[in-house]
């Protein structure tokens, strides 16, 4: 849509340019127009539709409504900044909460780990206590077997001493 200000041709001077401003106006004043222009139609000052006020207020009424579109969309625009900041927030804490629940589970690691180490150890001390005993009552089942021997020997010692004894009396009766 044009503007009322471009809605009448220019007047030209005698090379077919435009005029200065006074002259133009005077020329237009005077219902004078290029014999280019009539040619070609163009509308002329003097030739306004007598609509162009209902025009005008149209354009005005457009654009009025384009403005209140464009302060609506940035109403908007703001309400969901605002919104994207609520949120960047929101993210912010859950982080925050969250790396204080990744330190307290660094640090109950780090108890278990300690706690598993001494655990470890204490097993480590009681297998060698397990196989120092073990050795121990190999050592004592050895202890045992060789006492067992000495006991079946000096058993053996015992009925042969009976035996010798036993004819030693013989021979003293019979003498």
């Amino acid at each position: 849509m044009r503007s009322p200000a471009k809605s009448h041709v220019q007047c030209r001077g005698l090379e077919g340019r435009p005029t200065g401003r006074d002259h133009q106006q005077r020329s237009c004043e005077a219902g004078q127009r290029h014999p280019e222009d009539r040619r070609r139609g163009a509308p002329h000052r003097g030739d306004r539709q007598p609509d162009q006020p209902a025009r005008l207020a149209k354009a005005t009424e457009e654009i009025s409504g384009q403005i209140g579109a464009v302060q609506s969309a940035t109403q908007h625009s703001v309400t969901a900044i605002n919104g994207i900041g609520e949120t960047i927030r929101s993210i912010s804490t859950v982080s925050g909460t969250i790396a204080a629940a990744v330190e307290e589970q660094t640090a109950a690691t780090r108890e278990i780990a300690r706690n598993v180490q001494q655990a470890a150890a204490g097993t480590s001390e009681v297998t060698e206590n397990i196989v120092s005993v073990g050795q121990a009552a190999n050592d004592t089942g050895a202890a045992a077997s060789q006492v067992l021997g000495s006991a079946e020997e000096l058993s053996h010692q015992a009925e042969l001493l009976r035996g010798e004894l036993s004819r030693f009396i013989e021979v003293v009766r019979a003498a």
